[in-house]
């Protein structure tokens, strides 16, 4: 079941592009933090323009395990998460753009237990839950150079599992337009 969701989302994702007539203009990589799981995680971003001031933006977070342990075992969380948040540009002085992000979160938690029951028998067991959630939060992005430009995401990701999430990354421009600074003028 967690596949055909998976694939459904990509789909709708996929499908939007073509929908609002967005062009794919940035691709990057980021490093975050999740303050329920309490571990630093890795990013991909794909950034598709709408026009000047909304953005559509998918993104998928893979967290470092995080194990603790209990009175006889212990425990070890896993967490990735696909996200489909939108960015308004609300504020762009040059060098700079400030953006506020909403959007969906499908989580997928996993929840490795391994104990001794009284202390004797083992017992092992995996739990796999997937869980649809909002984001909101608030982003910047360096307009640095021509083709990288260093961004900033604070996000607060609402469901079971009530988490903000810290992102500092790169984003790598690959199409030629909206490039700050150029002019389509002749």
């Amino acid at each position: 079941m967690n596949r055909k969701k998976l694939i459904l989302m990509f789909l709708i994702a996929w499908s939007m592009q073509s929908v609002l007539y967005t062009q794919l203009t940035f691709l990057g990589a980021a490093a975050n933090y999740g303050t329920w799981i309490k571990e630093p995680g890795a990013s991909i971003y794909a950034i598709y323009s709408v026009n000047e001031k909304i953005d559509i933006v998918p993104n998928a977070t893979y967290f470092l395990p995080h194990t603790f342990d209990v009175t006889d075992g212990t425990h070890e969380y896993t967490w990735w998460h696909i996200n489909l948040d939108g960015h308004y540009v609300v504020f762009e002085p040059s060098g700079i753009q400030l953006f506020g992000l909403m959007g969906l979160c499908f989580t997928n938690e996993t929840k490795r237990i391994d104990e001794l029951i009284q202390g004797q028998q083992p017992y092992r067991d995996k739990i796999n839950a997937t869980k649809i959630g909002l984001n909101i939060g608030a982003g910047g992005q360096l307009h640095l150079a021509k083709y990288f430009n260093p961004f900033a995401e604070v996000k607060y990701s609402l469901g079971d599992r009530h988490q903000f999430v810290f992102t500092l990354g790169i984003l790598c421009r690959i199409a030629s337009d909206r490039v700050p600074g150029e002019s389509d003028e002749f």
